[in-house]
This record gives C-alpha cells, structure tokens and sequence, in this order.
C-alpha cells in the first residue's frame, strides 16, 4: 500500500516550486545575517561556517536555499516527495551547488544515512508522521553535541481556519481523492471575499 503523505506531496509538491534564488543568495551575500543566524543558536561559540545541516523533509527548494546561503557547509536534504526532490535537484545543477546532497528517505530512517550534523532543520513535516515522536528520536539520534535543531510543527491556533474546513469537509462526508479536493477548491473560490 502506498503512503498517502507521500502520494499527496508527489501529487502537490511543497512549497510550490521556484526556479529562480537569485534574490534570495542576494540576501545573505553580506555574511551578517549567516553570523546572526548561528549565534542565535549557539551564543557564545566561535562562528564557523563548515556546519554539517540536514534539512528534514525538505520540499522543493528548502535544503537547496541553506546550500546556497552557506557555500562552506556540507548540507544534506531529505525528503519522501520524489517529485519536491526532483525540483531541489533542479535547482543544484542550476546553480552548481556542490555542497548539497538529496536523497529521498523518510525521516523515521534518517540513521541510515550514517552521519551526524550540527544543524538539524525540520520545519512543517514532524506532525504528518504517524508517530511524530519516533521522527524527533530519529533526529535527535543523529545531532551531534551540541548541535540545534529548528522545528516547527503547525499550531492550533494558527490553523484554526484549516481545522474548521477539516472539520466541514468531515460532516458533508468528503474524503480526500484528487476530485472532491478539486472540487472543494472551486466553491471554495466561489465565496465573496468577506466570508469568514
């Protein structure tokens, strides 16, 4: 049986995909936000550059935008999507980004890549899981001393709007194929702007 998380995001890839990080490289050409970045992690320490970062869940340009904004760190990124890694391989070979390794895995068997890292980013993924406690051991199995991690998780506040579209979707009976999602999306479009 396959993975309906993986069917979903090989079907919708996340976030929609980007061709283009100039802009984005131009952001972080001065060092100063990479030195702010890294003491907001680790105060105190002497700055380095040659972190090892895992990008956890990666999507289609996640891991390649830490790549580009650190050329001296060795960054790797994960993902079950073979449809977001296929964008983030895009963009390596687009903008030559030697630094950067893809590979598809789910986060629960992360150990098998047989490394550690500094740096651990894993931001809108751990929830999904069908233990989300599993996925954090895993990560945290291979944080070296005294690596950081940066998670975020979706909150029930700030997904309020989602859950109770969740919740109307459940009571008119709707389940999640590609055509009732489909055709959710056009009434959805179809309300007046103003309605909650």
């Amino acid at each position: 049986m396959n993975d309906p998380i993986q069917d979903f995001y090989d079907r919708h890839p996340y976030p929609p995909p980007v061709s283009d990080l100039d802009a984005y490289r131009q952001l972080w050409q001065d060092g100063t936000r990479l030195r702010a970045d890294f003491h907001l992690l680790w105060p105190g320490e002497a700055y380095r550059e040659d972190l090892q970062i895992l990008v956890a869940g990666c999507g289609t340009s996640q891991a390649a935008k830490h790549a580009i904004r650190q050329p001296a760190a060795r960054v790797t990124g994960i993902d079950i999507s073979a449809t977001s890694l296929r964008h983030t391989r895009a963009l390596k070979r687009k903008y030559n980004l030697k630094n950067l390794h893809v590979q598809e895995l789910p986060i629960e068997r992360v150990g098998e890549l047989g490394r550690q890292f500094d740096k651990i980013i894993c931001t809108g993924v751990l929830h999904h899981l069908p233990d989300p406690e599993v996925g954090l051991r895993a990560l945290r199995g291979i944080l070296k001393p005294p690596g950081a991690m940066h998670l975020m998780v979706y909150a029930t506040y700030g997904r309020s709007g989602i859950a109770m579209l969740q919740a109307y979707a459940r009571q008119l009976g709707i389940i999640p194929t590609e055509q009732e999602i489909e055709d959710l999306i056009t009434v959805l479009k179809e309300l007046p702007s103003g309605h909650p």
